[in-house]
């Protein structure tokens, strides 16, 4: 008997926001804390009448794929686009190296959006995959149907290498920003999530910065510099509370601490007219300087309005 997958995202969708993730706990989101890879796990089997696994314990990202072929799904897409409907699972990372941190999975809503229990918010969520997708820096991923489905039609082109996308025309200027994809700067990596004037005269700017090694150094205090657009000249800067970012720590296997993101709004009623991009910076100096980390996100900008 073929798994019910509408039973499974009807298990899922009971625990958005009441399971907190964690990859140590009982992986059970009736047991109070799962992963990623047990909560897709467990909504198969519960909900969908799936077949349990021969140990125990949950599988990983890892394991999911054999488990995934024992209970009727086929590999519909490898790194590759498809047309992405309800009941497909998507396991994010390189086959076989995707333990822990390197790994992710999911099940699809429809042809947009996902269900997954995630370091993202630390809980059960519901998002848009694709901005998912480009959030992590588009990971290696694979696709998982049960067999007798709907069979997916490619799309063109096929998906592009990671970090270096060919996206869809994009239908807003956020949507943009969002899905733009992490940008490797020096010894760092940046990530650009927000760019726009939600109020008259100010400016809101989101985005994170992570060492690309796991114990690479961080500044103490975190800063984003506005720049001009094409040009070296600095508008202005604001320094950023520590923002925690789990899912930025879990993507880059990041050994420090999780106060990786930056949100800033500045005044800028008086760089109206004038085309700004913006730099994110870990420095060692409470005044901005002594940078340890920069990316600055050229291709970006925004015009002050």
């Amino acid at each position: 008997m073929a798994v019910n997958m509408d039973g499974a995202i009807a298990y899922a969708k009971r625990f958005v926001g009441k399971v907190p993730y964690s990859m140590t706990g009982p992986r059970d989101p009736e047991r109070g804390t799962a992963d990623c890879s047990s909560f897709v796990y467990w909504a198969v089997v519960r909900g969908g009448g799936g077949k349990q696994w021969q140990y125990a314990w949950a599988p990983s990202t890892v394991t999911m794929p054999q488990w995934l072929y024992d209970n009727g799904f086929e590999l519909i897409a490898d790194n590759k686009s498809w047309n992405m409907q309800k009941g497909d699972i998507i396991i994010w990372g390189e086959p076989g190296n995707s333990y822990g941190a390197n790994g992710h999975t999911g099940i699809c809503l429809d042809n947009q959006n996902w269900i997954e229990e995630t370091g993202y918010i630390m809980n059960v969520g519901i998002f848009n995959h694709d901005q998912r997708l480009a959030q992590a820096g588009y990971p290696y991923w694979q696709v998982f149907r049960v067999k007798g489905g709907k069979k997916p039609t490619p799309s063109k082109p096929n998906k592009p290498k990671p970090n270096k996308p060919k996206p869809s025309k994009p239908k807003t200027h956020a949507q943009a920003v969002l899905e733009s994809p992490a940008i490797h700067q020096g010894n760092a990596w940046g990530k650009l999530e927000v760019l726009d004037m939600p109020k008259k005269n100010k400016l809101h700017v989101r985005g994170w910065l992570v060492p690309d090694k796991p114990t690479g150094p961080i500044g103490t205090y975190a800063y984003i510099i506005i720049m001009e657009h094409g040009t070296n000249k600095e508008l202005t800067r604001a320094q950023s509370a520590g923002i925690k970012r789990a899912d930025v720590k879990k993507q880059y296997g990041y050994k420090g601490g999780e106060h990786l993101g930056l949100d800033v709004t500045v005044d800028a009623g008086w760089m109206k007219g004038k085309k700004v991009d913006v730099i994110l910076r870990r420095c060692n100096k409470a005044n901005g300087e002594g940078a340890v980390n920069d990316v600055r996100i050229k291709d970006i900008y925004l015009t002050i309005v």
